[in-house]
């Protein structure tokens, strides 16, 4: 087994939101009122996000967007545009700008004195010619929802292509600096998110990335098998086995 290509990217994605239903915006919610995020891309109009080597990454049936402000966390479920770049989430909400978008929800993700917490797994579920829904997160910062969002992703991608004989069912990489890889995360919500002046943390995980291939799956020579890795951006400063 050998390495044949090997690179590390970091990737943006815009969503845009607008439209809403049963709520009038700039007005304070008394009580929840349903409100549908209508998710656009920032290039092409058939993926919210691309690999260099063309992968395409579309919306997926399940995804879903924690909605928070000061007081509130609500989910917003993928509604339509399921495997399309243009999709639409629905939820109800009773809070008041302004907001914070993440994706993917989960029940850990929540916004702590002035900074949002969340989780990196473990393990990693492999996907051909892309990654696993909802390992990727992302982040948009709204002062009112009739503006828009702009979601920023939060890590990047170690892009691995293997070739060789045989067959793999996991893969672990490990990042020499001793850097976590997986764990708790903090991103300080100053307005630097999505820029290099971001400020996230990983603590309680380890320098251990494991990808499931969940079966067997046999390497090419001449046909890499590409595998996809969400990691903390600015992992491997000093490189990676």
């Amino acid at each position: 087994m050998r390495y044949v290509k090997i690179f590390f990217s970091a990737l943006a994605a815009l969503l845009a939101v607008s439209c809403a239903q049963d709520q009038l915006f700039g007005e304070p919610a008394s009580e929840a009122a349903q409100v549908t995020f209508f998710a656009t891309t920032e290039g092409s109009s058939d993926t919210r996000t691309g690999l260099d080597d063309g992968t395409k990454v579309v919306w997926t049936k399940g995804d879903a967007i924690a909605l928070m402000t000061a007081s509130t966390k609500d989910r917003f479920d993928l509604t339509a545009g399921a495997n399309t770049g243009n999709a639409s989430f629905t939820g109800s909400t009773s809070g008041t700008a302004p907001f914070y978008a993440f994706y993917p929800y989960s029940d850990e993700c929540r916004l702590n004195s002035g900074a949002l917490e969340f989780k990196l797994p473990q393990v990693q579920q492999y996907v051909n010619k892309s990654f696993a829904a909802g390992v990727s997160p992302a982040l948009a910062t709204m002062a009112d929802l009739a503006s828009g969002a702009s979601f920023k992703n939060l890590c990047g991608i170690l892009q691995v292509n293997l070739c060789g004989s045989g067959k793999i069912r996991k893969v672990e990489v490990i990042d020499l600096s001793g850097a976590p890889l997986w764990g708790d995360c903090r991103v300080v919500l100053d307005g630097k998110q999505g820029t290099s002046e971001q400020t996230m943390t990983v603590t309680g995980g380890s320098n251990i990335l494991t990808m499931d291939l969940e079966k067997d799956i046999t390497l090419l020579l001449s046909t890499p098998r590409v595998l996809n890795f969400v990691v903390p951006a600015g992992s491997f400063s000093k490189g990676f086995s």
